[in-house]
């Protein structure tokens, strides 16, 4: 059976893909990354492992996520980055922009899993049609 990721392993996958992140987009240098057990939402869906707090400039990362694999966090945390360097982050088509900010940033495509999370190595290059866009 597989092991979960360590904090540790988390973090570092994150001041990893900040730092390449703040080298287009300055604020991005800022955003900490909080480990929290569980969603604030009561009605989260399962895939729902991540989101970007504007208040208080965190991305929030729900820890049963860390029994995923390291790239489909790293999926995860590009994206809410794609969040925080979007200048029109409560506009339509938010969700499509941050994964198009963010391969400006790597080159790489954030991939869809076929639950619709998002992976950086498996899926497919577009984001489903059947999540909020």
């Amino acid at each position: 059976m597989r092991r979960p990721l360590t904090d540790r392993q988390v973090k570092r996958m994150f001041r990893e893909e900040r730092a390449a992140f703040a080298e287009h987009f300055p604020q991005v240098a800022q955003v900490g990354l909080v480990i929290t057990p569980k969603h604030y939402e009561r009605d989260a869906i399962p895939r729902d492992v991540a989101w970007f707090d504007q208040t208080d400039g965190q991305i929030y990362l729900i820890r049963k996520a860390l029994w995923r694999e390291l790239d489909c966090l790293r999926g995860v945390i590009r994206h809410e980055f794609g969040h925080v360097a979007d200048e029109h982050i409560n506009e339509p088509g938010c969700e499509r922009r941050a994964d198009r900010i963010a391969y400006l940033v790597t080159g790489e495509p954030i991939l869809y899993t076929t639950e619709g999370i998002q992976h950086t190595s498996r899926g497919v290059a577009h984001r489903p049609d059947w999540l909020h866009q």
